[in-house]
């Protein structure tokens, strides 16, 4: 159900835009969660992940570093976009990013470990 002209991938980078102009607007400091938005894609994805897959993105890391990035990236992996929206079990999240690289699946399952999700 997902509309409009950019690739999906993007969303983050383009909501973490909209947070950073929304809080110069109005002098607030948006920072965490425009790093929040763009770090929540996948477990997060490298520069040269950027460049090998040729990434609709600019051309920089977007590894959440933060507990509260981690936790998000980590939480946002449950629920699927597609499929009936159902909320998805490690093993099968694991599957579903092995298609990324092992360093990919080597992120989720740090994320596991730092937040005590078993399969």
């Amino acid at each position: 159900l997902c509309e409009g002209a950019e690739p999906y991938l993007r969303h983050g980078v383009i909501g973490a835009e909209m947070l950073r102009g929304y809080g110069r607007k109005y002098g607030l400091d948006l920072e965490a969660c425009a790093r929040i938005c763009e770090r929540h894609t996948g477990t997060g994805i490298t520069a040269e992940e950027i460049r090998m897959q040729k990434l609709p993105l600019p051309e920089r890391d977007y590894l959440p570093e933060t507990p509260e990035e981690k936790l998000i990236c980590l939480a946002d992996k449950f629920y699927s976009k597609s499929g009936g929206r159902r909320e998805k079990n490690v093993c099968r999240i694991r599957r579903s990013m092995m298609k990324f690289g092992a360093d990919s699946v080597a992120r989720l399952d740090g994320m596991c470990r730092m937040f005590g999700i078993q399969e």
